[in-house]
């Protein structure tokens, strides 16, 4: 094999190992996307159970002085019979009213986490799709590679054999 031909040969490996080292550097930026996408969704969770860790402790608060107020009213209710009776009907529309707001809002709360889970799960496997389509293009495309450098080699191998032959034939007729 010439020297022009070995340069050629190493050239073209040279461009094979390049393109694989590219292929594995686009599967890394891939992965570095749902790297990212699952940090993203670790600290979304992070803040929405901080958020219903607070809506707790607002209705806890919210219990205890519906507790506060009801202890009051019993007493009002020693004090003053007519006033007791007022008083415990008004701290039972203000509990109502204070567990119906911290419900809804550990509510909206809950319902918003949810929505947010859910996009950086979707945007997760969208990035896991796109990864793998391009993980088979690249498969395709080795395989598409090997195939004409077999079809190459094999042609090599011909023009070989015939060159040996076109030798062989001129030494046979200079010989003759």
């Amino acid at each position: 094999m010439s020297k022009y031909m070995q340069a050629a040969d190493a050239i073209k490996r040279e461009i094979v190992r390049l393109r694989g080292l590219n292929d594995a550097a686009d599967v890394l930026e891939k992965i570095g996307s749902l790297d990212q996408a699952e940090s993203d969704l670790r600290r979304a969770h992070a803040e929405i159970t901080k958020q219903v860790a607070q809506s707790k402790v607002e209705l806890e608060e919210a219990r205890r002085q519906v507790d506060v107020a009801l202890k009051h009213a019993q007493q009002i209710k020693m004090d003053s019979q007519g006033e007791a009776v007022e008083a415990k009907r008004r701290a039972e529309a203000d509990r109502a009213k204070l567990l119906e707001a911290a419900e809804a809002e550990a509510e909206r709360t809950a319902s918003q986490a949810e929505t947010k889970a859910r996009e950086i799960i979707e945007s997760a496997q969208k990035n896991k799709a796109d990864i793998d389509a391009l993980a088979a293009q690249r498969e395709f495309q080795a395989k598409d590679a090997q195939e004409k450098v077999s079809a190459a080699q094999m042609e090599l191998a011909d023009l070989q054999g015939r060159i040996e032959r076109a030798k062989a034939e001129i030494k046979r007729m200079l010989g003759a």
